[in-house]
């Protein structure tokens, strides 16, 4: 495989696809992660410990009846990171999805108080046009908060961080609209390769 550096012109980096690289998020859709199952792709043979980077809908499951959580997002104000990390165990992917929320208002306070305990799988679209996932059940994205009204000429403002540490980057996804995402068939657990004849 070979990754192509590009040369930065002075209006900007241009992406592979002859388009311009622009940073931030534009779309962000949160599940809890106790209601998808989300079968991983095959491991990539050349690359030990990754998945195929693409997902598709046959590989995702919705367990429980349940609407996604669409937050409306600005660009500049959200972005996604995943750096490579080394501990004791081996490496993992320091993944983090960070936005702000401007103008702190009690519905805001009152929703971060509600589903502060719960853990994610965030699905999200970057400004290039690129759809992705972060999370799974067994590595599920936590929420931390920070906010305040500012002072002077600040912001009053709420800072959203889901982070998680997980052995691969986001997953690739066609699409963020559940119709075209879920598995049209249930996951059935009692799979077996007994078959009647």
């Amino acid at each position: 495989m070979y990754l192509r550096i590009l040369d930065t012109p002075s209006g900007g980096l241009e992406a592979a696809e002859g388009e311009m690289n622009a940073g931030g998020i534009t779309r962000l859709r949160l599940m809890p992660a106790s209601r998808l199952m989300i079968e991983l792709p095959d491991l990539i043979p050349t690359c030990p410990g990754l998945p195929d980077p693409y997902i598709d809908g046959r590989s995702i499951f919705q367990l429980e009846e349940g609407d996604f959580v669409d937050i409306d997002v600005i660009p500049k104000y959200a972005s996604y990171s995943e750096n490579l990390q080394t501990n004791p165990n081996g490496e993992y992917y320091q993944t983090q999805l960070q936005l702000v929320l401007p103008k702190d208002r009690p519905a805001v306070t009152a929703w971060i108080h509600r589903k502060r305990g719960i853990r994610w799988i965030a699905l999200f679209r970057d400004r290039n046009g690129f759809n992705r996932l972060a999370g799974t059940q067994s590595h599920p994205l936590r929420m931390e908060v920070q906010g305040g009204t500012g002072t002077g000429d600040g912001q009053n403002a709420r800072t959203l961080t889901f982070s998680a540490n997980t052995p691969f980057p986001a997953l690739y996804v066609e699409s963020l609209e559940s119709q075209d995402l879920f598995a049209n068939t249930e996951f059935d657990f009692a799979f077996s390769f007994d078959f009647n004849t």
